[in-house]
C-alpha cells in the first residue's frame, strides 16, 4: 500500500505506523497519542489495518470467546480508531478533509 501511496502523491511523503492495542481499549482511542511525534500530528491519512483469526475452529464450532475477540480486533478495533482522527479533519479550514481506508480481514472472504 505504501508504494501506491507514493505512486499517487509523490515521493516527498512521511510515513508513521502506529500500532495501539485496540483490543484492549474497550472504549476506544479517543485521543491522539501524546508520545506521538509533532510532525505526526496533523494526519491525513488513517489506515485502519487490523484482522485476526484465532483457534481453528469452524462454524458453528468456534468457542465464544475466540469470536468476541476476532469481532473486537476485526469490527471494534476500527470503530475504536476513527473517533481519535476524525477530530483533526474536522479542524482543517476547508471544512473537513481526510482519508480513511479500512482493510478488512481475509475472514470476510474465506471462511475457516
Amino acid at each position: 500500500m505504501s508504494h501506491e501511496i507514493l505512486t499517487t502523491m509523490g515521493k516527498n511523503r512521511t510515513f508513521f505506523r502506529c500500532m495501539p492495542d485496540i483490543f484492549r481499549q474497550r472504549y476506544g482511542v479517543r485521543y491522539i497519542d501524546p508520545s506521538l511525534p509533532d510532525e505526526f500530528k496533523d494526519v491525513d491519512i488513517l489506515v485502519n489495518n487490523a484482522g485476526l483469526v484465532r483457534g481453528m475452529a469452524q462454524a458453528p464450532d468456534i468457542e465464544p470467546e475466540d469470536m468476541a475477540v476476532i469481532f473486537d480486533t476485526n469490527v471494534t478495533g476500527l470503530i475504536n480508531m476513527t473517533p481519535a482522527i476524525l477530530p483533526i479533519f474536522k479542524t482543517r479550514l476547508d471544512g473537513g478533509r481526510g482519508d480513511i481506508t479500512n482493510i478488512n480481514s481475509i475472514t470476510g472472504r474465506e471462511p475457516y
